[in-house]
């Protein structure tokens, strides 16, 4: 697939989801890297980071690739960690289980359906507006058979009292712990600490945030929201938000279930060499 096309895939959240967004713009490059120079290269590399300004895992694989032009070796790194996750996270849930999580996450629904392969477990989600990808995760878990109950976003509170853990993925991890993930994140997280709900990120490493500049919070389209708003009526439509590492119980990585704060070294240990 062409640079282009997948950079306006990805814009229209055809192709969505941190680790997804992240392999299909490695296949990308290395469809077209043997045919280009190393200038063409990068200003089709940076074509694809800007379609998202919050994603480390895209950053980072992308910047492996072009530093060693290893493209099989990035790719096998997320299904290793894909596996690894998924088993990790499948020890946290006990039988019968209600997980409530928020938006789409790959990583969460995986770690989800291999829980069901040894115990029964319920799911809560809520749509996520404005552009409903919590649905993603109830249709795929529903093929999968496993019973979703779905709610409205300003339902997320009733949906809380009926879980037992809270599973959310995230766009990016700082150095001290806080995740950004899907707008709406922060607020269900504070709403789960005080129902003593342990909250419990679901992310690969490479999500690791590493440049000195602040995470660019990603601001949508207005169209997503209302497309014709009345006359002095702004619309806002931020896609994430921090969540601070004092409501976050543990960070499920390829490296193991962590400390929010021992991510950032649990990552330089393991792949500064």
């Amino acid at each position: 697939m062409l640079v282009e096309d997948t950079a306006q895939q990805i814009e229209a959240l055809e192709i969505q989801g941190a680790t997804r967004v992240a392999i299909e713009s490695i296949k990308a490059l290395e469809d077209i890297a043997d045919d280009v120079d190393d200038q063409t290269l990068q200003e089709n590399a940076d074509r694809l980071l800007e379609t998202r300004p919050t994603e480390p895992a895209l950053q980072n694989a992308v910047r492996f690739v072009l530093e060693t032009g290893r493209f099989d070796e990035a790719l096998k790194h997320f299904e290793e960690a894909k596996t690894a996750i998924n088993s990790y996270g499948a020890e946290l849930l006990a039988d019968d289980d209600a997980v409530y999580t928020h938006c789409h996450s790959s990583t969460v629904e995986g770690i989800i359906i291999e829980a069901t392969e040894h115990t029964d477990i319920h799911v809560y989600n809520t749509e996520t507006r404005p552009r409903f990808q919590g649905r993603i995760t109830a249709e795929e878990l529903s093929d999968a058979g496993i019973s979703v109950d779905h709610f409205v976003d300003s339902a997320a509170i009733k949906a809380l009292d009926g879980a037992d853990r809270m599973l959310i993925g995230a766009d990016a991890v700082t150095a001290d712990g806080t995740v950004y993930n899907k707008i709406g994140s922060r607020l269900i997280a504070e709403a789960a600490v005080r129902r003593d709900v342990p909250v419990h990120v679901c992310t690969d490493s490479w999500k690791l945030w590493q440049k000195e500049a602040p995470v660019a919070v990603e601001e949508r389209s207005h169209d997503e929201v209302w497309d014709s708003p009345p006359t002095n009526v702004s619309i806002h439509n931020p896609a994430f938000e921090a969540v601070p590492a004092d409501l976050i119980d543990s960070i499920v990585t390829e490296l193991g279930v962590l400390e929010p704060d021992a991510v950032a070294d649990a990552y330089h240990h393991h792949y500064d060499h």
